[in-house]
């Protein structure tokens, strides 16, 4: 079985997440690759970028509720960018380590 895990426009949502909580529209991936490179957030982010989950580790719990304000904002709105659900997929990791 397969469950599709979104982040709409894109992956870096999820990562900018980590920084902030923000529910404002993205016209398309490269504006929040703009925003997650600011140098309010990560400047030095890249796609290619190693040890991006290491890195990002101590703010995980703050994405995740980010994340979750975010989908629940889309109940109010109907738009669903932004969303991402990430943050499900990484929460039942934890849950099932061992």
């Amino acid at each position: 079985m397969f469950f599709m895990i979104s982040s709409i426009p894109c992956f870096e949502y999820w990562l900018l997440l980590h920084f902030t909580r923000t529910t404002k529209s993205f016209s398309n991936a490269a504006a929040v690759r703009k925003e997650l490179k600011s140098e309010k957030y990560w400047p030095k982010y890249s796609k290619a970028h190693k040890g991006t989950f290491l890195t990002r580790l101590s703010q995980l719990e703050t994405a995740i509720k980010n994340a979750e304000y975010a989908l629940n904002e889309i109940s109010n709105t109907n738009n669903p960018n932004p969303s991402t659900r990430v943050h499900e997929l990484v929460t039942y990791l934890k849950e099932i380590k061992v």
